[in-house]
């Protein structure tokens, strides 16, 4: 694979993750909200269409491609690699920060829905 398509397929994966991960993080905090009881349902869907969204977004891709441009040309694979696993770090510290810990309610006693692994923080 020549330089110019390797580079096109770890934008592509920047990108893709970045997508990926904005949308998953934004339906996840969308699920422990309302699973949860937090504030009201259009507000949380606007808030998290109109803000945190692209915002996410916009972070997942600046931090891909910050690592794609340093560790691209000497590990490209590795620069792929890491540039998921900080996706995922990135989406579950949005996650710790948006979801209020001090909230607990009819449905979540401890704050944090029955469904979310224990051995996973919130």
């Amino acid at each position: 694979m020549g330089d110019v398509g390797l580079r096109r397929l770890q934008i592509g994966v920047v990108l893709t993750s970045a997508l990926a991960g904005a949308i998953l993080g934004a339906g996840l905090l969308a699920r422990v909200w309302s699973d949860c009881d937090v504030g009201i349902v259009s507000a949380n869907l606007l808030l998290l269409t109109i803000f945190y969204l692209p915002v996410l977004f916009s972070v997942l891709t600046g931090i891909g491609l910050i690592v794609v441009r340093t560790l691209g040309r000497r590990r490209p694979w590795a620069a792929m690699a890491v540039t998921l696993v900080l996706c995922v770090v990135v989406v579950w510290l949005s996650m710790s920060v948006m979801h209020p810990d001090d909230y607990p309610g009819p449905f979540c006693p401890t704050g944090v829905p029955e469904w979310w692994p224990a051995a996973i923080p919130l």
